[in-house]
């Protein structure tokens, strides 16, 4: 009933504020209502219509009220198993067990709410049947398996550690910041100041009131701050992360339990993040992809938060555990023309204009002051190009990029779908081109290299992983003419 009321939530908050005529109980009512009627009554059909059943080599699974559905997804197309408990599933000691294929959207992530026991029995027979049935990528030749072990094992000091790095204060005090503004919207009669602060304030000078606003501002970031320290504490609470043969899993959460499964020979590509704040501690972050995709991500499932915090010096024996024939820890990365730094200077520059272009109409010309930021938009520019990057390595592809977030993508050859040489008119003039290597959880772009460069990394990548079509994989040459029109 939880899940399904999930959709109805801002249907209910919207029907509630028009319907309870500014008056907070009639408002309250009518959330309640709207919120749980529907949601009882789909939930109750729901369960009512599903129906699943395990079969030697495939999973059929049955759902509709209104419109029946049967699925049927072979054990050998299974990517990820997932068992989830919430608190309240943990009260009634019952558990969700979500299985996605490689296709991983909503409509294949097929979540079966069964007892606890019951839950882990599927999950094994899943995994077993998996294994038997076989696929392309699990008959991929991997080194022997090692001795069953724990990677990792976080404490509340390390989740600490990470809640205070993970770059989400920001967002966290933008999102106080609209609630309260939602709040004082919404008809429930909380007043909202008539006055600015300069009239509430009238002893403080400019530089008081300018000091004071800050303030404000440095408090909701400290309390956003708690608020995304609390949030790892809660998510990543007991983390254990260990290989199981040719598996990893892992295990985390403290109101909401989750244990994934994630083989690793289904694993297109690995991700070392190091945001802003933890790069100069010597912190990073791990995340895996799988084939996949989700709702609106064209084709990309999304990253898997592997591990949220790692020392630098343990990255390498990381990545070792999951590619073992990858020296990560003295990996050189080449660099990209220097044309990159200057298209993404005039990329921030564009913005630095539009923002004091739209000021000027509300503020006058006082919004040019906004021009002190082009010496920061350069700063910021460099340092963005300072992270691309590219090597490749024995039977593996390394890209890094991004400028507040530096990311650094460890792709297996072996995994590589297709490779696209893409020329835009402006890199056409200056004999460059963009390397995109695509994998069945998404594309990473290697920008900017000279054209011949780009042609030797196409020819050295497509002829290591086979990239033709009796390999079921293909290079691809893309122009974007003056026009707009793809050429290949």
């Amino acid at each position: 009933m939880f899940n399904v009321g999930r959709a109805w939530i801002v249907p209910a908050l919207v029907g509630g504020a028009s319907l309870g005529g500014g008056q907070a109980g009639r408002v309250v009512f009518w959330v309640v209502l709207l919120l749980v009627v529907p949601s009882l009554v789909s939930a109750i059909a729901g369960y009512f219509a599903f129906r699943f059943r395990l079969r030697e080599d495939e999973l059929v699974v049955h759902s509709g009220v209104l419109r029946r559905r049967q699925r049927v997804m072979p054990l050998a197309r299974i990517q990820n198993v997932e068992m989830r408990q919430s608190a309240l599933q943990r009260l009634f000691d019952v558990a969700e067990v979500r299985v996605e294929t490689a296709s991983g959207g909503s409509d294949e992530a097929v979540p079966l709410v069964l007892k606890h026991r019951e839950a882990i029995t599927l999950r094994d027979e899943l995994l077993a049947g998996r294994a038997a049935a076989g696929s392309p990528s699990t008959a991929e030749v991997l080194v022997p398996a090692p001795e069953a072990g724990v990677l990792a094992r976080l404490r509340p000091g390390d989740l600490v550690l990470a809640g205070a790095t993970a770059n989400e204060a920001g967002v966290i005090a933008a999102v106080l910041i609209g609630a309260i503004e939602l709040a004082y919207r919404l008809p429930l009669g909380i007043p909202r100041p008539t006055v600015g602060l300069r009239e509430m304030l009238p002893d403080l000078s400019l530089m008081g009131v300018v000091l004071l606003g800050t303030a404000v501002v440095l408090l909701f970031v400290l309390v956003a701050w708690f608020f995304s320290i609390g949030g790892a504490l809660i998510r990543y609470w007991d983390f254990t992360l260990e290989r199981r043969g040719n598996e990893l899993r892992k295990r985390h959460g403290l109101l909401d339990r989750r244990e994934v499964v994630v083989p690793l020979a289904r694993v297109q590509m690995l991700q070392i993040e190091e945001s802003l704040l933890r790069r100069p501690l010597g912190l990073a972050s791990l995340k895996v992809e799988t084939a996949g995709s989700s709702p609106g991500e064209s084709g990309r499932r999304g990253a898997e938060a592997l591990l949220p915090l790692a020392r630098a010096r343990e990255v390498p024996d990381f990545v070792a555990a999951i590619f073992e024939d990858v020296v990560y820890g003295d990996l050189e990365l080449l660099s990209v023309h220097s044309y990159a730094r200057r298209r993404v200077f005039f990329r921030y520059l564009a913005l630095v204009a539009a923002a004091a272009g739209a000021l000027t109409v509300f503020l006058g010309p006082f919004a040019l002051w906004l021009v002190i930021l082009v010496p920061f938009a350069y700063l910021a520019a460099h340092i963005h190009y300072r992270h691309l990057g590219y090597r490749l390595l024995p039977g593996y592809v390394a890209v890094r990029g991004g400028f507040l977030n530096r990311v650094t993508w460890l792709i297996p050859e072996r995994k590589i779908q297709t490779l696209h040489l893409i020329e835009t008119p402006f890199q056409r003039r200056r004999s460059l081109a963009t390397v995109v290597v695509d994998t069945a959880a998404g594309a990473v772009r290697i920008p900017d290299l000279v054209r011949s460069e780009a042609l030797a990394v196409l020819a050295r990548i497509g002829g290591r992983s086979g990239a033709d079509p009796s390999h079921g994989r293909s290079v691809l040459v893309t122009r974007i003419s003056e026009d707009g029109v793809s050429q290949r």
